[in-house]
């Protein structure tokens, strides 16, 4: 499956800041993933159906979403540390990950 990223991730237009998924860490044991720094649509036509957390390339949670909820997850790391990237699946255009290509 092609996997999209930002061109400069420092720098997102107005495309990237509704599908690129956002990862802060919220404390010692806790991720927050939100898709879309522009709120992404959740219409059943167009919406965000899944969201991924990964530790380098092992995968530590799978989201699946509905439209009626808001593209957002918040993952026990289980004290994990190191770098995080998410990726999130749009219905209309497809996969996106954060961080660089």
């Amino acid at each position: 499956m092609l996997v999209n990223f930002p061109q400069n991730p420092e720098r997102l237009n107005d495309f990237e800041l509704q599908h690129v998924p956002a990862v802060w860490l919220m404390g010692p044991e806790t991720v927050r993933v939100l898709v879309g720094e522009k709120q992404h649509s959740m219409d059943p036509e167009h919406y965000i159906e899944w969201v991924e957390l990964y530790d380098g390339k092992e995968r530590l949670a799978r989201v699946e979403l509905t439209p009626e909820r808001r593209p957002e997850i918040v993952i026990d790391t289980g004290g994990r540390v190191g770098y995080f990237t998410a990726r999130a699946y749009c219905s209309q255009h497809g996969l996106w990950q954060s961080g660089w290509a």
